[in-house]
């Protein structure tokens, strides 16, 4: 029977026939990202994938991105070798912004705290991941939120349940609460007083 370890509760992007794996196609166009026209061009890509997520479209094509963004295929794939591609790099600007706004000396209620206040202020973004049960990026930010975790020796499989337990609670906060700013506070306390326990699995 397969071990299940930490990098099991890791969600990653799943490829479909709806979006992801062509193969790049050839271009002529400017692939120097210092060149006006090319960050021009990637500007439009991200807005497009922003207003995509605003209306909870995570599994949007490359044809749909070109069409709204104004690019020929050959453009999009000159910045990214596909819409999986072009989302991870979107989530990973989300985690930097979050790394940005985390200290280090905080404890545990006010991490938390901070990562609802977070998901409250890209509402949209989580809300359409919380819609397609796309937890990649809230995993990580759980993750960065309590780093002591990974360097500790933990229970796998209770590492699991308690991962699996806080992403349940961020999920009522975002669908059932709407992220609403007045109950952040219990959610953090709520959040702060789950610990790892030994389940006997």
């Amino acid at each position: 029977m397969h071990s299940l370890t930490q990098d099991d509760v890791m969600y990653s992007h799943k490829d479909n026939n709806d979006s992801i794996l062509q193969l790049p196609k050839l271009s002529r166009g400017v692939k120097n990202n210092k060149h006006k026209t090319y960050q021009k061009n990637e500007r439009s890509i991200q807005r497009t994938l922003h207003k995509a997520i605003e209306t909870r479209t995570i599994s949007v094509r490359v044809k749909d991105v070109c069409e709204a963004a104004q690019i020929s295929s050959p453009t999009f794939y000159l910045h990214y070798r596909s819409i999986d591609a072009a989302l991870f790099e979107y989530e990973n600007k989300l985690e930097r912004k979050y790394l940005e706004v985390l200290p280090k000396d905080l404890n545990r209620e006010l991490r938390f705290t901070l990562l609802l206040n977070f998901m409250r202020k890209y509402h949209r973004y989580f809300a359409a991941c919380i819609e397609g049960r796309n937890f990649y990026l809230m995993v990580k930010l759980v993750q960065l939120t309590r780093p002591n975790l990974a360097q500790t020796k933990i229970n796998q499989k209770a590492y699991i349940i308690y991962m699996a337990t806080i992403i349940g609670i961020l999920v009522c906060f975002g669908r059932l609460e709407k992220f609403d700013d007045k109950i952040i506070l219990e959610y953090a306390k709520r959040l702060a007083s789950l610990r790892i326990m030994d389940y006997g699995l």
